[in-house]
């Protein structure tokens, strides 16, 4: 009588694929993981570069004032980001001539229409879009880019409404 104290060969190579297969599952979600990482730690530092070119410009914002800002800006940022670029705009935000539009009942009123004119023009003085993008090299070629959007309002502009006095309806006939 024989005994069979081994493993058949198909045996044997079944066992070898389950192993070669859960290995490559396991690199698989290894290098997604390390990717991953990378990515993120990737965010984390275009965020945080994003932010200090906002606080800049913030600082420039309140202290010169909202007209002062330029309308483009770019630069490079310092050591050990020297890979990294940032690009800055700043705009005015267009409003529509209809913006403050009251309705009929108020159609004739000249102080409800001088109040939005003042108003817009406050805004208009006032108000700023800004738009801050980092950028930086792409291992495949080109550039990457992160950009933020921040609208800001000069809380120093002088809003004024003299000159809103008089007018209204008159219902006298």
């Amino acid at each position: 009588m024989k005994s069979n104290r081994g493993f058949t060969l198909i045996e044997v190579l079944v066992a070898m694929f389950l192993m070669v297969m859960t290995f490559a599952v396991i690199l698989r979600i290894q290098t997604n993981s390390i990717e991953a990482i990378r990515k993120a730690k990737e965010l984390n530092t275009v965020s945080m570069l994003s932010k200090k070119i906002l606080a800049q410009t913030e600082w420039e914002f309140r202290n010169k004032g909202a007209g002062e800002l330029p309308d483009e800006e770019s630069g490079k940022f310092d050591e050990p980001y020297e890979e990294y670029q940032w690009k800055r705009g700043a705009e005015e935000v267009a409003f529509s001539d209809d913006l403050f539009s009251l309705g009929e009942q108020y159609e004739d009123n000249p102080l409800a229409k001088n109040f939005g004119d003042t108003f817009v023009k406050y805004l208009k003085n006032a108000l700023r879009k800004v738009t801050v993008t980092v950028l930086w090299p792409n291992p495949s070629g080109g550039n990457k880019e992160f950009s933020v959007v921040y609208f800001w309002v000069n809380y120093n502009e002088p809003f004024s409404l003299s000159g809103l006095a008089g007018g209204g309806n008159s219902n006298e006939e």
